[in-house]
């Protein structure tokens, strides 16, 4: 693997400053980046890209950085930092093949950053597989592998709530344990009814120690005294 030269400094910037903050560039061999070349070539509909593919070590590693051309619209590298992802774009900035290079940054802590070029990319998934110049047939191995993720979590519920009916089913214990839990439900519920009302009739005001009990009313004694058969002039001799 041979160095080769940093990528030319921006209109307006100091040369010596993208040479500082520049990663190392090199012409990558296959022997060194087979798995890489390996990815690429079974998936690119262009696999002469990468005799123009630059070397980029970031890290003790070397990133192949494949460039625009033919149905190949744009591409980019995954960095897991800020200062490599800068230094990146610094290396890839003016090479041929690499036009609008530019950071895209990530907001979130599991996600790396990445240094795009090109064309931005669609976000249909078909249609960025096109864009990255990526083979009819790789992009449908893509998208029924994908497809295949998103129906896996519905399947394995699915999958789940069968073998646990089949368990509760096919074990006597676990079907045991279902009938006694539902006697227990049942005795309980009994029981919190029966609290319900004891309270209620509890909760009741009851008279106080010094309230007379209730009499019925008392009828006038004109009313109740019996009429005398003489009148009141009429004494008994």
């Amino acid at each position: 693997m041979t160095d080769v030269h940093h990528a030319r400094p921006a209109l307006g910037m100091p040369r010596f400053l993208l040479t500082r903050i520049a990663v190392p560039l090199c012409r990558p061999s296959p022997e060194e980046c087979a798995e890489e070349y390996a990815w690429f070539r079974e998936r690119l509909a262009d696999p002469d890209l990468l005799d123009c593919a630059v070397g980029v070590k970031v890290d003790g590693a070397v990133l192949l950085a494949v460039p625009v051309g033919g149905s190949r619209r744009g591409g980019y590298l995954s960095v897991g930092t800020v200062a490599n992802a800068v230094r990146v774009r610094a290396a890839l900035r003016g090479l041929p093949g690499f036009p609008r290079v530019r950071l895209n940054l990530s907001v979130h802590r599991d996600t790396c950053h990445t240094v795009n070029w090109g064309a931005r990319p669609p976000w249909d998934d078909a249609a960025r597989g096109r864009h990255f110049g990526y083979a009819p047939s790789a992009i449908d191995a893509f998208l029924r592998t994908i497809t295949a993720r998103a129906l896996q979590p519905e399947r394995a519920e699915n999958e789940a709530a069968v073998r646990d009916a089949s368990a509760w089913e096919q074990d006597p214990l676990l079907s045991t344990l279902r009938d006694v839990g539902g006697c227990l439900a049942v005795i309980l519920t009994g029981v919190l009814i029966s609290a319900l009302v004891t309270a209620i009739r509890d909760a009741r005001p009851l008279p106080g120690p010094g309230a007379a009990p209730s009499s019925p009313a008392l009828v006038p004694a004109s009313a109740t005294s019996r009429p005398s058969l003489t009148p009141p002039g009429r004494a008994a001799r």
